[in-house]
């Protein structure tokens, strides 16, 4: 009667420690994901600040970059494509913009520019 009683002991004993293990290394998980989140919530919070700086002072880059894109028939969304954005992030040491703060802060001053080279070059011209 004392062996089967040690050996329920013994058995008790390696499954609370089981369970204690178990408990640890999920509270470690769960600590590890809550400080992932919040390492890539700051990091998220850097990009849309320096972003914004960038953008409120009409950077010519991000100007050419729109010009270009418009001028080769490249929708304006592809920017937003995790590989091209990598490239030219990488490539330019610049923060590229998203597809829709081009659209709302650069195609019309393109599009304004085209209309003054079109009327520059057609100035005092007669058609027809």
């Amino acid at each position: 009667m004392e062996k089967k009683m040690v050996k329920f002991c013994i058995a008790k004993y390696v499954m609370l420690r089981l369970e204690l293990k178990k408990s640890f290394l999920w509270i470690n998980k769960r600590k590890a994901q809550k400080e992932l989140q919040r390492i890539q919530g700051e990091k998220q919070v850097v990009q849309q600040t320096l972003l914004g700086q960038a953008c409120s002072s009409g950077s010519p880059f991000f100007r050419e970059l729109c010009e270009a894109l418009i001028s080769a028939d490249i929708l304006l969304t592809k920017v937003n494509n995790p590989k091209f954005r990598e490239f030219l992030e990488k490539h330019t040491a610049k923060a590229i913009p998203d597809s829709s703060t081009l659209r709302k802060n650069y195609v019309e001053k393109c599009y304004n520019k085209t209309v003054q080279e079109i009327r520059a070059k057609v100035n005092g011209k007669n058609f027809g």
